[in-house]
């Protein structure tokens, strides 16, 4: 099977399992334990998410990684310690770094690879001053930790080659769910995860893939209209995606190019500048304000977001639109799945209840 319908969790399994049985080297079996963990996490059917988020009542990968990294390092030093070696100073500045975060920032390393690079210099600058040390043995356990550094700092690059490349490729080549705004979990699913088809004690039930097609039902025209036009546009532009309003309009129109409202344009010029002032502020409420059936739940979120970033995060927890997958950053996407999930949560008559 081609590595693009391979999932991004089984493909850093695949990469850690790889890990493990080629081994260069010693490593010791604590490293191996925690590597293990973390194939398990990769393999879980409870979800899998690479950044800081909290799902389905579990760590992300990399909120995991870290505290096996912990482990691993904290052992370390008691060891290196025990054999009086300077090379523990070095995996005890690892160490410090990871626990007050100076280059372990794992909310940067989403949008900024350069950041993630940063650490993997840092891991392996440690490797090469480690090796250089005059005391170093291959056969002790600074032997081990070398080791198992290199591991570290390969596993780290394998993860940002794979995520790279999904990335690259959910963001051009995304499929939309038949029934909503998300994205599918593959590029032969007609349905997001909350809509598919799913399998529960070895038999086959289609309850998501009903309750998606009979919310989808219960849309009004206009409804279902703005719904086809969202998934054509996302399918067909993904990121590249341009705008005219009056906030600022050209002579010269590029090819997907959309007329929006000045206001939400202008919102979005701000945020791509990455300002978050209270300007910016102003004008993403006055624009969500319309969305009344949504609104209430997305308000509090704008006073305390430190940054669009984090908003965004917000918006895309699950008690609002349930979409931590999200592949694409560009705001417009966003606001665009506010409207649609507001129209899912047009009461019903006589009833205060939301139809989703």
């Amino acid at each position: 099977m081609s590595n693009k319908y391979i999932s991004k969790e089984a493909r850093i399994s695949k990469l850690l399992e790889n890990k493990v049985s080629h081994l260069e080297g010693d490593v010791s079996d604590s490293f191996k334990e925690s590597i293990w963990v973390l194939i398990k996490y990769c393999d879980s059917k409870k979800g899998f998410t690479l950044f800081n988020d909290k799902r389905y009542n579990t760590l992300s990968f990399f909120s995991l990684f870290r505290l096996e990294l912990e482990k691993i390092l904290n052992r370390s030093v008691d060891d290196i310690s025990k054999e009086k070696n300077a090379s523990g100073s070095m995996v005890s500045s690892i160490l410090y770094n990871i626990k007050n975060e100076i280059l372990w920032v794992e909310s940067k390393w989403r949008k900024k690879h350069d950041k993630l690079n940063s650490f993997i210099d840092f891991i392996q600058t440690t490797n090469m001053w480690i090796s250089s040390d005059r005391n170093f043995s291959v056969n002790s356990r600074v032997g081990e930790i070398n080791n198992e550094l290199l591991v570290i700092a390969d596993i780290l690059v394998g993860i940002q080659t794979i995520t790279s490349e999904v990335n690259k490729s959910e963001n051009n080549n995304v499929n939309i769910c038949k029934y909503c705004f998300r994205v599918t979990l593959s590029s032969w699913n007609l349905c997001c995860k909350n809509h598919a088809s799913d399998t529960y004690n070895e038999k086959r039930t289609n309850t998501a893939y009903n309750r998606g097609k009979r919310n989808f039902n219960k849309l009004g025209d206009d409804d279902k209209k703005s719904l086809s036009l969202y998934k054509a546009l996302r399918e067909s532009l993904g990121d590249e995606v341009y705008f005219y309003s009056n906030f600022s309009s050209s002579d010269y129109l590029e090819g997907g190019t959309l007329l929006i409202d000045a206001t939400l344009h202008n919102a979005i010029y701000n945020i791509q500048k990455d300002d978050w002032s209270q300007e910016t502020i102003k004008l993403v409420e006055k624009h969500l304000a319309q969305f009344s059936n949504i609104f209430e739940k997305i308000k509090p979120y704008l006073s305390k977001s430190s940054s669009y970033y984090e908003f965004r995060q917000s918006c895309l927890s699950q008690s609002i639109l349930d979409h931590e997958e999200e592949p694409s950053e560009h705001p417009y996407w966003l606001f665009q799945a506010l409207k649609i999930e507001n129209s899912f949560r047009q009461p019903r008559k006589n009833s205060k209840k939301s139809i989703t």
